[in-house]
């Protein structure tokens, strides 16, 4: 990879490619009835929601299955610039988010082991990556 600060002379390129798959999603389903279940499932797949992983309805498998013997092929553009697609976008939040409660829960969990006391600058490092967190308003 280039390094960031020899950037100013790379183009930009957009490269996009196709895996024939199954998404597979497996939801745990707290309901009376098998028919409950179904229409829960399918309002919560309208929704867009199902994978959110929330108390009555736990994530329990979310995985793509790639289909045997497929060679990837790669569609290379040029661009002007890159624009980052609401699922992707999504994604990067949720990274984001992650690395702010890892960094808050590790720095708590250092402290409360005595190895060190809970810095004002570890507190502003968990807050930084909270605030990148954030879903711009």
């Amino acid at each position: 990879m280039p390094k960031p600060e020899t950037q100013e002379h790379l183009r930009r390129y957009e490269v996009s490619y196709e895996v024939p798959c199954t998404h597979k999603v497996t939801v745990g389903v707290w309901a009376y009835s098998a028919e409950q279940v179904a229409n829960i499932a399918q309002e919560e797949y309208d929704r867009g929601t199902i994978g959110d992983n929330i108390v009555l309805l736990p994530l329990l498998d979310d995985r793509y299955i790639t289909a045997p013997g497929y060679n990837v092929t790669f569609r290379i553009a040029p661009v002007a610039d890159f624009i980052v697609q609401d699922g992707a976008r999504l994604i990067q939040q949720r990274v984001k988010a992650f690395r702010a409660c890892e960094a808050l829960v590790m720095t708590y969990r250092i402290a409360s082991a005595g190895k060190c006391s809970l810095s004002q600058e570890d507190l502003d490092e968990a807050h930084r990556l909270a605030l990148a967190a954030m879903p711009e308003a």
